[in-house]
């Protein structure tokens, strides 16, 4: 929350940490530009020496967790009787490990 005090000072309360992983793979628009990452149009997160590549490395990521989250969403529609959703893919395995791994390591 954003305050202004009678002085003209601004003041941010109840803010929590965000990883910036969590805020590229599950934030907003995400646009590559140079060596940096620019999610929603304003908030920019340089990559480092990998530059491009690695800015489209975190966006190629980010469609791939879309696609594993959408086939488990569809699964869970299309749920059988019993419960069994089916065996998830090795892909969606792999794409979820990489994704776990990112996170756990910020």
């Amino acid at each position: 929350t954003l305050f202004r005090s009678q002085r003209n000072e601004s003041f941010l309360s109840e803010v929590n940490f965000v990883s910036r992983y969590a805020l590229l793979l599950f934030g907003g628009d995400v646009d590559v530009c140079d060596n940096a990452i620019v999610l929603d149009g304003w908030l920019k997160f340089k990559v480092g020496d990998k530059g491009q590549t690695g800015a489209i490395l975190i966006q190629e990521l980010r469609k791939e967790l879309d696609i594993v989250m959408t086939k488990h969403i569809m699964a869970e529609e299309t749920e059988g009787e019993n419960g069994d959703i089916g065996v998830i893919e090795k892909e969606c395995i792999d794409v979820m490990e990489v994704v776990r791994t990112l996170l756990l390591d910020e």
